[in-house]
């Protein structure tokens, strides 16, 4: 009997420190996970409102697929949203214009076309250039609120001028 309770002790004593040792590695590691999630970055939405500005005495018309930009002479576009995810505030010129917006990535799939009256054309490549489009710093900006952008591209009689005769 006595090799019994001694046994019984030995065993309870092991299970005290067995719970010992299995709280102890519970705490560490609730710390440890707390520590690690402090770390994460967050998601924040982003807007830029597009609008486009036709100054110019010249109707304007884009490539297919990109026909919801036209802009009749002396007229303003309704505004395009873009929306995006980031994980801290973006600047203005961090931006894509909406023809390389189009989907989540800046790519865009062919040349975009312009058309004044359906006579004179540029058509754009890239970003290059002062006043261009596809470009960002083209635009004038405005800072709506925390990660909220209102963007305006002018047309000018300038745009018309450097158009050349389409083919």
């Amino acid at each position: 009997m006595y090799t019994y309770a001694l046994s019984s002790l030995v065993t309870f004593r092991s299970l005290c420190l067995f719970m010992r040792f299995l709280t102890i590695g519970l705490i560490i590691s609730v710390l440890l996970t707390g520590a690690t999630s402090c770390n994460k970055t967050r998601d924040y939405a982003m807007e830029g409102q597009f609008y486009f500005v036709n100054s110019s005495s010249h109707s304007i018309t884009f490539s297919a697929g990109f026909e919801q930009y036209n802009l009749e002479a002396h007229s303003t576009s309704k505004p395009f949203m873009i929306t995006d995810i980031s994980d801290r505030e973006i600047p203005a010129d961090s931006y894509h214009p909406p023809f390389s917006k189009e989907s989540a990535f800046k790519i865009r799939i062919e040349p975009i076309g312009i058309k004044f009256d359906n006579s004179r054309c540029i058509t754009l490549l890239d970003d290059s250039g002062t006043h261009n489009i596809l470009n960002i710093a083209s635009y004038s900006s405005e800072k709506l609120g925390e990660r909220k952008y209102k963007f305006v591209y002018t047309f000018t009689e300038s745009d018309y001028n450097l158009a050349v005769s389409c083919k």
